[in-house]
């Protein structure tokens, strides 16, 4: 996702928050922040619930707080821009809750096993419900909505397909729809993700395919980067863009199906710190705390950066969950190098 919110970090310094979904050992691992120079991350606590089994999408509001989904439990918590908790929001419209995007003082949240997307009128304490945006009257995730972004005040929105899984997986019969007179902006995707309107430009992660693309006004699309990985998350800085990779889950949670990724897939889990070039900068490998990663967002320089003693309690908190674990990195989980 990208601004607006707390300035970025500096070209050089950038932290993020991080969201990670679905492949978690308890609720408790699924926010962090992470100081990119140097990988280490910190745990942040935001009251989680017991059926909460990932987090989803990030959206900073006009005033500064933060905002992050949980699918598992149906709400949008709020924090302030030093991630202190301020509450939740509890709706059961908000099923499966993906991506969410802000407007004004509308704010779009997509509720993917209802193939719908949500819009509501934020206030200073709660979220007013105000329409559904029903793509289809199919039946439940027959599309697989899952990003939501504004761009040149147009609300768009990214879908894997109609009817996608009776389609081979990973079939290039993704979308990007506008919102609004349902058009389509751009087509042939393969499992899209992550809309980010960046200026004028529009990029999307075509996630299965580990492509980040910049669509054009004419709906054609430039190839920015591919990476053996699959994309979820990305946000420009002054330095580049910073893009989440996750490894292949073993089994499809959306088709019940065991994943077969060949060996130039890279089964780690991290983020990718590009160039304004597009080049590899460098990889932070988080492998050893989670699994998926859905959302990157950059937050305030001025927050505390983790620490190596962050880091570690981290490692030892995750090594724990992850002995109940049904989807342990490959080999185990896997600490940074930290000194004792």
């Amino acid at each position: 996702m990208s601004l607006p919110g707390p300035p970025p970090g500096s070209a050089s310094e950038p932290m993020v928050v991080v969201t990670f979904c679905n492949a978690v050992a308890s609720p408790e691992s699924l926010f962090a922040i992470v100081d990119l120079s140097t990988g280490d991350l910190r745990e942040i606590p935001f009251g989680y619930e017991f059926s909460d089994h990932g987090a989803t999408g990030l959206a900073w509001l006009p005033d500064g707080t933060l905002l992050l989904g949980l699918p598992g439990s149906c709400r949008l918590t709020r924090l302030s821009a030093d991630l202190t908790l301020l509450g939740h929001y509890s709706d059961d419209a908000l099923d499966d809750i993906h991506s969410i995007a802000v407007r004004g003082d509308s704010l779009f949240a997509v509720a993917t096993s209802k193939d719908s997307v949500l819009e509501y009128r934020v206030g200073a304490d709660a979220f007013e419900p105000v329409t559904t945006h029903k793509l289809t009257d199919a039946g439940s995730d027959t599309v697989h909505v899952n990003s939501v972004c504004i761009h040149q005040n147009r609300v768009l929105v990214s879908v894997f397909g109609d009817n996608w899984r009776d389609h081979p997986v990973g079939s290039p019969i993704g979308a990007v729809i506008d919102l609004e007179d349902r058009r389509v902006v751009t087509a042939s995707l393969s499992h899209p993700h992550t809309l980010v309107s960046d200026g004028d430009n529009l990029y999307v992660l075509g996630s299965f395919s580990g492509t980040a693309e910049k669509v054009h006004p004419d709906g054609r699309r430039s190839l920015c980067a591919k990476y053996p990985g699959y994309l979820r998350g990305l946000s420009f800085f002054e330095g580049g863009a910073l893009v989440g990779v996750s490894g292949r889950r073993k089994r499809s949670r959306g088709l019940g199906t065991v994943n077969v990724a060949g060996p130039e897939f890279d089964q780690r889990c991290g983020v990718i710190w590009y160039s304004r070039e597009w080049e590899v900068d460098r990889f932070v490998d988080l492998s050893w705390f989670g699994r998926e990663i859905f959302d990157v967002a950059l937050v305030d320089p001025v927050l505390v950066a983790p620490s190596p003693m962050d880091s570690l309690a981290a490692a030892k908190h995750r090594c724990v969950q992850l002995e109940s674990s049904w989807e342990a990195p490959p080999g185990g989980p896997v600490p940074p190098n930290v000194v004792n």
